[in-house]
């Protein structure tokens, strides 16, 4: 320390380097329990670039152009992590809650073979024949008893773009 400070060296960046080091020691001992273990998303694809899903206490931005699928990708990871029993909240500040329940019913449908609606279909249940109030009951069924229990949608009115309100929400 005393050479340090003799060559001239702030007494701040000392303290600060003895805090750095302090915090990689911490971060050792932790990287040694499952505090980092990733959470699996059902994609073996995506769990392959990202080393094996998404690592809790990250943030993880999807950006393409409107229209590319991005909220399609981002519902069918946390409906994965969902049906792994773990708890997700989606806030989706673009589609209302209705909306998004109607796409993730409509995917749910299709990969059950229970039939291929759209979600424009699912929201008009006014026109469903027997046969598809049948298939799109079933699905929702489904879905509640493998997603649901653990998946949250936030409304797009709950919260908006603050990320004080985001976190009131999520709180």
């Amino acid at each position: 320390l005393l050479e340090w400070l003799v060559r001239g060296h702030n007494w701040r960046i000392y303290e600060r380097r003895s805090q750095t080091a302090e915090s990689i020691k911490d971060f050792l001992q932790e990287a040694k329990t499952k505090r980092y273990e990733p959470i699996e998303t059902g994609f073996h694809t995506f769990a392959r670039v990202t080393g094996g899903g998404l690592v809790r206490q990250s943030l993880v931005m999807l950006a393409a152009a409107p229209g590319q699928g991005k909220t399609t990708l981002a519902a069918q990871l946390f409906e994965g992590m969902a049906r792994s029993g773990k708890d997700v909240i989606f806030i989706n500040l673009e589609m209302s809650r209705e909306q998004l329940i109607a796409y993730s019913l409509s995917r749910y449908a299709f990969q059950r073979g229970l039939g291929d609606f759209s979600a424009a279909d699912i929201m008009r249940g006014y026109n469903w024949t027997p046969e598809q109030e049948k298939a799109i009951t079933a699905a929702a069924e489904g879905y509640i008893k493998d997603i649901a229990k653990t998946f949250v949608y936030a409304d797009r009115d709950e919260t908006t773009a603050s990320l004080d309100s985001i976190m009131q929400y999520i709180t």
